[in-house]
């Protein structure tokens, strides 16, 4: 059996040395591993492997499973080779299984003979005639009150032995065994089995030992060692709080931009606080309540007696949590034992601010904390001050200037003492100041009101000859009296108008909107606003385009459309999109050619409900730069032919102009004989969509196609919406249009749209709301002689992950 001691060490130059011998350290114990090593126990040794393991500083474990360890992982280990006090002469390697070779049942054991590849475990061993000693020790238990269970895993080979030792570290011995020897019991079998050890209940400060001994036979004898778990009950060794209690931290906080610097004060951290927590860190806040902890450990702690007014923050950090990763805060791998941040709500400001924080807060000594303004998406630090916990528990205050306009508060855990428990409440807190900050609609609203003095717009529409496109520039000055664009006349239903926005005079020039005077619309009563140019009799080749300067308050939206002449009818309209309401932006707009005559309409309208402010939202216009190819005006347009371009009848939905302006001799559009045939499809006939098509519906690519006979589309994740779409039609009499509809395996909703200005689900139809149809389900929808195209839309329920819809039998 010479051959299956596979660790044969020999001592550097051929001389016998111990563990004890000055700088031991720095001598190599080479560990020659034969190909009999191999053969017979399939294991490698891993230089280095335990080397992380070891040089761990020991700290009282918290939980009996802290002592687990397989070895997969030694750095996370909670033991160590005893390199100091002359314990022994040997350390502990790791190996690991590299093969399926079994391990010699009968000169091995008393472990399993079947191990794993990949496996690893610890090797110690010698073929010395002198006793050679390997002692393992787990980091310190500081207090145990109830009988513990060791179980683990070892192996023997040739003499070797184990046993458990329960050490004690003292100040003037060092490690010192005790004198009582837990026995090991491996059952009456003592082969391929796991043993265990019982561990008496001890109040004192202990370790626990596994040493390897009788290591002395020439021929060579090991010890192989894996899998150690423990089992106890640890004494108490966190801070009592006595009747004080913490729960879950469940506040309002949402992510949403405040309205208000108020609505940051917090002292009940409830439903009602906009506080919460952020990061990924190990320890969480939460939120004491009860009876204030006892005032003698607050004074032994924080250093000061008076009691906290529940319900507060807290947060408690064990012993052992180390220092804080000021590379992420929110990257928790960066350090195992990073902190979570008490955070405020973000706040939205409109230029350099100053925040009043003020506080209270009550925290073991030595721990460092700061207050923090951090960037609102990233995180990124963008400044800090030290908090002294020293001055509370009277109110602390802090001034934080701040240039970023998008900005959270936040407390930071910075450093603690990592030899002994550490906890924070904080209470009381208070924010004030940012004159520029809260509410952006209305910090915007007033800002622009500051600059600008609304009067009466003076133009007005009077059919004016349009010769080239340049006449339909305006910089709205002189009340825009020389302007081709105005307020249109007779629209039933609320509409706003359009004003003249007067430039004050303004001290600050830096923080000031626009150069000049503006068109203002003030938008009021949930109406929108119109601004019509004259007419336009055709565009010709080679779209045009259309430059304006713009602002919105945030609450508001600005839409450039293209109408006819006689009928108010849109032919096309584009959202306007500004990145910044803070300053007002330049926009080009392309105009598609068109042959027939036309008007450009701006349609200004609230997105929101009426909020604290006047206003629902404010648009402002100034500089408008019309550049295209235009046909010269003449007398009449009826001679212009009407084509078959979409059409939406303004007024049909509340988001378009009332239909008022129709005249009695404006061209009609033609009726289609073929209507009946362009709106009915049965899907019979293979992958033919008949004249129905399926177009991508914002951010969704779910999309309708003929299989099985119907029209199909499966909604699911991001692919919410689906929809089908006519092919365009003109009626000269109101139609009903059926279908039959089945929606399974999920909750959809299905709306029926006419063409309008903006394709939105709240001005459609909805005819089937929630769940599934329970197979097909039939319906119809009115069409009038002004419809121009029918839409069906799916989209997926709320709650929903999945829904497939299918569409069939339409027929006029």
């Amino acid at each position: 059996m010479e051959a299956l001691f596979c660790v044969n060490c020999d001592i550097i130059g051929g001389q016998q040395t111990t563990k004890a011998f000055p700088f031991y350290s720095l001598l190599l114990i080479i560990i020659i591993c034969s190909s009999f090593c191999s053969a017979y126990l399939g294991v490698e040794w891993l230089p280095g492997g335990i080397e992380k393991m070891d040089v761990q500083p020991p700290r009282n474990v918290r939980h009996p499973s802290d002592l687990n360890c397989d070895f997969s992982k030694p750095e996370l280990c909670k033991w160590r080779n005893v390199r100091s006090g002359g314990h022994d002469t040997l350390d502990f390697h790791l190996f690991r299984k590299e093969d399926n070779v079994e391990f010699p049942v009968v000169q091995v054991r008393p472990g399993p003979s079947k191990v794993a590849v990949g496996d690893q475990l610890l090797l110690t061993g010698d073929r010395k005639r002198d006793e050679q000693v390997a002692l393992l020790a787990s980091h310190p238990i500081k207090c145990q009150n109830t009988t513990g269970k060791l179980t683990f895993t070892f192996w023997l080979y040739n003499g070797a032995r184990i046993e458990v030792l329960i050490l004690e570290d003292r100040e003037d011995e060092g490690l010192h065994e005790l004198p009582e020897k837990p026995q090991i019991d491996c059952g009456t079998v003592q082969m391929n089995t796991e043993c265990t050890v019982t561990i008496p209940p001890n109040l004192q400060p202990f370790q626990l030992g596994l040493r390897a001994y009788d290591i002395k036979n020439s021929e060579g004898s090991f010890v192989m060692l894996d899998n150690i778990n423990y089992e106890a009950q640890f004494c108490k060794i966190s801070i009592d709080f006595g009747p004080m209690i913490s729960e879950h931290l469940l506040t309002g906080a949402r992510g949403e931009f405040v309205n208000d610097m108020a609505e940051l004060n917090c002292d009940q951290f409830g439903v009602t606080c906009r506080w919460r927590q952020s990061g990924t860190g190990k320890s969480i806040w939460k939120r004491a309540t009860g009876t204030p902890p006892p005032a003698v450990m607050l004074l032994n702690e924080t250093g000061t007696n008076i009691e906290p007014d529940l319900p507060s923050a807290f947060l408690y950090i064990e012993e052992g949590s180390g220092l804080i990763s000021r590379n992420n805060l929110l990257d928790a791998d960066t350090k195992p034992n990073e902190f979570r941040m008490l955070i405020s709500d973000p706040i939205h400001c409109i230029g350099p601010s100053s925040i009043d924080l003020k506080f209270r807060i009550w925290s073991t000594k030595g721990i460092k904390l700061s207050v923090c303004l951090i960037e609102a998406e990233s995180l990124n630090v963008h400044i800090c001050h030290p908090i002294i916990p020293s001055l509370s528990p009277a109110q602390i205050q802090h001034n934080l200037q701040s240039t970023v306009l998008n900005f959270a508060i936040a407390f930071r855990i910075e450093n603690v003492n990592i030899d002994f428990e550490n906890f924070v409440i904080i209470d009381d807190i208070e924010v004030a100041g940012g004159d520029q900050c809260g509410d952006l609609a209305a910090k915007l609203e007033n800002k622009l009101l500051d600059q600008f003095l609304p009067v009466p717009m003076l133009s007005s529409l009077l059919s004016r000859p349009i010769h080239s496109a340049q006449e339909l520039s305006c910089d709205f000055s002189k009340r825009a009296i020389g302007c081709k664009w105005a307020n249109p006349e007779g629209l039933a239903g609320d509409v706003n108008a359009w004003e003249i926005g007067v430039r004050k005079k303004q001290k600050d020039a830096a923080n000031t909107l626009f150069d000049g005077d503006i068109a203002l619309a003030q938008l009021h009563k949930n109406a929108p606003a119109y601004l019509v140019s004259e007419t336009i009799q055709c565009v010709l080749q080679n779209d045009g385009t259309l430059k304006l300067r713009t602002w919105n308050n945030g609450n508001a939206r600005l839409s450039v459309c293209i109408v006819r002449a006689h009928t108010m009818e849109i032919l096309d309209c584009q959202n306007v999109e500004i990145e910044d309401s803070r300053t007002e932006q330049e926009v080009l707009v392309d105009i598609p050619t068109t042959d027939e005559p036309v008007k450009l309409l701006l349609h200004a309208e609230a997105t929101t409900k009426p909020g604290n402010g006047q206003h629902q939202g404010q648009v402002a216009v100034d500089s408008i730069q019309f550049d295209a190819k235009i046909c010269p005006s003449i007398p009449s347009a009826s001679s212009f032919a009407v084509h078959g371009v979409q059409n939406t009848p303004l007024g049909s939905s509340p988001s378009v102009i009332p239909n008022s302006l129709q005249s009695d001799n404006s061209p009609h559009p033609v009726p289609d004989e073929n209507v009946c045939r362009l709106l009915s499809c049965d899907f019979n006939n293979g992958e033919s969509m008949c004249l129905y098509s399926s177009t991508r519906v914002s951010s969704s690519l779910s999309l309708f196609r003929a299989f099985n006979r119907s029209a199909f589309s499966m909604l699911f994740g991001r692919n919410r919406v689906t929809m089908i779409e006519s092919s365009q039609f003109h009626l000269n009499a109101p139609a009903r249009l059926h279908f039959d509809f089945s929606i399974t395996k999920g909750s959809a909703n299905m709306h029926v749209c006419q063409d309008s200005i903006v394709r939105e689900l709240d001005t459609c139809l909805t005819i089937f709301e929630g769940g599934e149809t329970l197979g097909w389900q039939h319906d119809f929808i009115e069409l009038t002689e002004n419809d121009r195209k029918v839409y069906i839309i799916a989209r997926l329920g709320n709650g929903a992950r999945k829904a497939s819809v299918q569409i069939d039998n339409l027929i006029v």
